[in-house]
């Protein structure tokens, strides 16, 4: 078993559900040192900046369950690669994996229904308001 650091729209537990089956356990987590992003696809993206932080959420899950993570990453076609971060949940760091963009690109705003997983998934796992406008202000920042 294994955490999984999600950020985009795999908050969403609804859609997580739909695609991997059932998890052991969740928790909200932040990413420190990173700050999220958009690709140019509007899909969700982190980045290495230090002061910056992720909000999201760990999945404990099976390597099995990581497999099928895989494939919806893109990792064999090398869009995303696996990366080992460090989190932190309920004032402990946990060991972590995420995935990151393997090309970055440049910023495009997502489309409603990715956003809306992405702000769902954040209510889901007890986000104030006001960390939940932060993310939609990033979301729609100007290219």
């Amino acid at each position: 078993m294994a955490w999984y650091f999600a950020y985009g729209s795999n908050l969403d537990m609804d859609r997580l559900r739909e695609r991997i089956g059932e998890w052991q356990d969740d928790r909200r987590a932040t990413l420190k040192g990173y700050r999220l992003s958009f690709d140019s696809r509007g899909k969700a993206d982190i980045f290495e900046q230090r002061g910056e932080r992720v909000w999201g959420a760990v999945y404990k899950v099976s390597e099995a369950q990581l497999k099928i993570l895989d494939r919806f990453e893109g990792l064999h076609s090398g869009v995303y690669k696996r990366v080992r971060v460090n989190v932190e949940c309920n004032g402990k760091t946990e060991p972590a994996i995420t995935y990151v963009k393997v090309e970055k690109t440049s910023f495009h705003p997502p489309d409603d229904e990715y956003l809306n997983h992405i702000l769902k998934g954040l209510k889901q796992h007890g986000y104030d308001e006001e960390t939940i406008e932060m993310v939609r202000a990033i979301a729609r920042q100007k290219a």
